[in-house]
């Protein structure tokens, strides 16, 4: 049984009426409904670009290796068993770019499931691609208790840069309940120079951004104060955490 000639099934994919004898043919014979499901889907993917994407035409030995390469395909075998049907005449090539792009469809066809696997990857290396990028240590301390009230607390902080941002990150652990509120600070060891960072939320890890230009070479030290609603911004002097960031 002859099936249907590869560039009417190229043209049919590209969105041609397929006429009655055609469709009739289509309808028994699972082998060109299979290639022209391949064809339309190597169409689909090639129409998903955008409009003003800007194409270049492929030199003339692209199209002769395409060419080529179809015409090196093994001709269809007649089944003996079946009655013989007359060959369609070929329709007039078509030249141009329309005519190329028929040709570059039709060999595409041929290996349509490569191409849809291909297209699967390079859209999940593209996602990847775009993925913001993890956030890099800058430096870290462990953060330990400050007098007895507080010696079963402990934790830890981390100086993070991400996205040319820097943030510091706590997670503190068995604090004290306190009638008040617990406030982070960064300072300057060996002075009471201190500079608040925010406030600290007990049984979670607090993130909390570094303000823009704070030396942080400087400002390495890192202090958890209990801090009572009384209005005063100021340190409270009751420190229940601290620890040196260290690189």
């Amino acid at each position: 049984m002859l099936h249907v000639d590869r560039e009417l099934l190229t043209l049919l994919a590209l969105g041609e009426s397929v006429d009655d004898e055609t469709g009739a043919h289509l309808g028994r014979c699972a082998s060109c409904r299979d290639e022209l499901d391949s064809l339309r889907t190597v169409v689909g993917l090639g129409r998903e670009a955008p409009p003003e994407a800007e194409t270049e035409q492929p030199p003339e030995r692209v199209w002769e290796a395409i060419a080529a390469e179809i015409h090196a395909g093994t001709p269809e075998t007649p089944d003996a068993t079946a009655p013989a049907e007359q060959p369609r005449p070929r329709r007039a090539a078509r030249t141009g770019w329309a005519g190329r792009r028929r040709g570059l469809v039709l060999a595409a066809g041929s290996a349509a499931a490569g191409l849809v696997v291909g297209a699967v990857a390079a859209l999940g290396i593209y996602a990847r691609a775009q993925e913001p990028p993890a956030p890099q240590l800058v430096a870290s301390t462990a953060i330990r208790p400050v007098g007895e009230a507080a010696s079963r607390a402990g934790g830890s902080a981390e100086l993070v840069r991400h996205d040319n941002r820097l943030s510091l990150r706590i997670d503190a652990h068995d604090l004290p309940p306190v009638k008040g509120y617990y406030e982070v600070w960064a300072f300057v060891p060996g002075t009471t120079t201190m500079q608040p960072m925010g406030t600290l939320e007990p049984g979670q890890v607090t993130t909390l951004a570094v303000p823009s230009g704070m030396d942080v070479g400087r400002f390495a030290g890192i202090d958890v104060s209990a801090e009572p609603y009384d209005g005063n911004p100021a340190h409270s002097g009751k420190s229940v955490l601290r620890g040196r960031l260290t690189r």
